[in-house]
């Protein structure tokens, strides 16, 4: 049996393959989350007096319920079903691995944990430092995507022509503005998710 140490490349491979990268668990944590507020162009109950003349509608309260609160509980149903897919699935790999002539079992310990070198735990932990830096940046683009918003909605108050199209664009800035804030939600779940795993 070879006693070859897993380079960087064959971690981040065997990381892929199973899913638990960083990019496919951001997709697969996004994959579930419904569209905010869709068809809200031409919604009747979402219309130009309803939102911006009259303030009938409050659109933080209008993408809490119907968009962050629905995201949120996605975002925990993923990280409790996830975890079960991936370790049937790192069962599945480091068994094949460690009968694999090529590889074997102080392939797969080493690839699983090594002091020298790269390892998966090590990746992992990389990403839960990575999901940690994230969290602090998001706060300060939340707040300037709320102060665009609070613009967009002077905006479109002061529009004479084209009321629906600022109203459109107030809307556009409210959801970018609620996406960061299921970034934060969902970043935390992710965290949650790799320490667990």
């Amino acid at each position: 049996m070879c006693e070859k140490a897993p380079s960087q490349e064959d971690v981040m491979k065997f990381a892929s393959k199973l899913g638990s990268d960083l990019d496919s668990m951001t997709k697969n944590f996004e994959s579930r989350v419904p569209e905010p507020l869709p068809g809200y162009q031409n919604s009747e109950r979402l219309s130009y007096a309803n939102v911006v003349k009259n303030q009938v509608i409050n659109m933080d309260t209008e993408l809490e319920q119907n968009f962050l609160a629905r995201a949120r509980e996605e975002y925990i149903k993923a990280k409790k079903q996830l975890p079960g897919e991936i370790v049937d699935q790192f069962s599945d790999q480091i068994r094949r691995m460690f009968l694999h002539p090529q590889q074997g079992p102080f392939y797969v310990s080493r690839l699983i944990y090594t002091e020298k070198g790269f390892s998966l735990l090590k990746m992992l932990l990389s990403y839960i430092e990575t999901l940690r830096e994230n969290l602090t940046r998001i706060p300060r683009d939340i707040e300037s995507a709320r102060e665009q918003a609070i613009e967009r909605l002077g905006d479109a108050k002061s529009a004479f022509v084209s009321k629906d199209k600022k109203k459109n664009i107030y809307i556009e800035a409210k959801i970018n503005e609620y996406w960061l804030e299921a970034d934060v939600e969902r970043t935390e779940q992710m965290i949650e998710f790799y320490e667990d795993l």
